[in-house]
């Protein structure tokens, strides 16, 4: 449309031109007219026959375009379909290592705590039980226990006393002194009997060596001494328990100095013949306990007056 308009301005721009020339000259012919517009007219229809070529081309170069443009969306829609399908999964899996993990901490809270529980009840049970291992059972294989006061093998018929199932128990006439010490290292927890292994003298045969019991073989007023040696960065405190009733205290505490320490108890009390006495840890941080030939043994003594 728009080239026959063009062509049509051309046609009356000539016809113009020509009535201008045949105003002015009249020499010029029709047939030169005829010529110089078939020659204008031809030109256009090169220049017109150009564009329309152009404009091919450029139709051809944007369908190009928008062919490629819709690969490239539908690829762009590929990826996010594949995109947001990855970010679902990977969701998935974090909702699912979640929730297993909360079973874990859940199911590592209940064994800490039954853990907590099993070691509550094992150090009130090691505070509450101490155990006879002295001479002969009664024949069943079992020794007496209740909460730490040890039942006596036996009641003299006359006075109603405790007595002793064991030779050569000393008379009221007779010298009774023991001494004992420990001989290794050792690490102590609460609510243990500190045994001293090694008797040194026993005069008396009261000291058992296998669970650290003295049994008093003769009523009097004794005086009883305990030491012991802590370890560096180490505090414990001890007792001196007679038939399950704490009769003394001592402390040993090198927690604030960089060296180990040692302590010494003493306690003078009334001890009947048939009473048991030990030596109980009652509160400690590492139990560390030194025992060597260059800072000394703790040891465990007693003496009747």
């Amino acid at each position: 449309m728009m080239a026959w308009l063009v062509i049509l301005l051309c046609f009356y721009g000539s016809v113009c031109q020509l009535n201008g020339a045949a105003a002015h000259s009249k020499s010029h012919s029709v047939a030169d007219i005829l010529t110089a517009l078939d020659k204008r007219i031809s030109r256009l229809e090169d220049i017109l026959a150009t564009k329309e070529a152009r404009i091919t081309q450029l139709e051809e170069r944007l369908n190009i375009e928008l062919v490629n443009n819709d690969e490239l969306r539908r690829g762009m829609d590929q990826v996010k379909v594949k995109l947001e399908s990855h970010i679902n999964e990977k969701d998935d899996k974090i909702r699912e290592l979640e929730a297993k993990l909360d079973a874990e901490i859940k199911k590592r809270k209940s064994e800490i705590s039954g853990l907590t529980e099993k070691m509550t009840n094992m150090m009130e049970t090691l505070k509450e039980c101490s155990y006879q291992s002295y001479g002969e059972d009664d024949g069943d294989g079992i020794a007496a226990r209740k909460d730490d006061v040890l039942e006596p093998r036996g009641l003299d018929n006359i006075t109603g006393r405790h007595t002793v199932a064991s030779k050569g128990v000393a008379t009221s006439s007779s010298t009774v002194a023991f001494h004992t010490e420990l001989t290794t290292a050792k690490t102590l927890v609460n609510g243990v009997i500190m045994i001293f292994n090694n008797k040194l003298l026993d005069q008396g045969n009261g000291y058992n060596p296998q669970d650290g019991i003295y049994t008093v073989p003769v009523s009097g007023t004794y005086v009883i001494t305990w030491k012991v040696i802590s370890e560096i960065n180490t505090f414990i405190y001890t007792a001196l328990i007679v038939n399950g009733v704490e009769k003394g205290h001592s402390l040993t505490n090198s927690e604030d100095i960089t060296d180990k320490h040692q302590s010494t108890a003493i306690v003078v009390l009334r001890l009947e013949e048939g009473d048991h006495l030990f030596i109980r840890v009652t509160k400690t941080n590492t139990g560390n306990v030194v025992s060597s030939t260059l800072h000394g043994y703790p040891t465990l003594s007693g003496w009747k007056i």
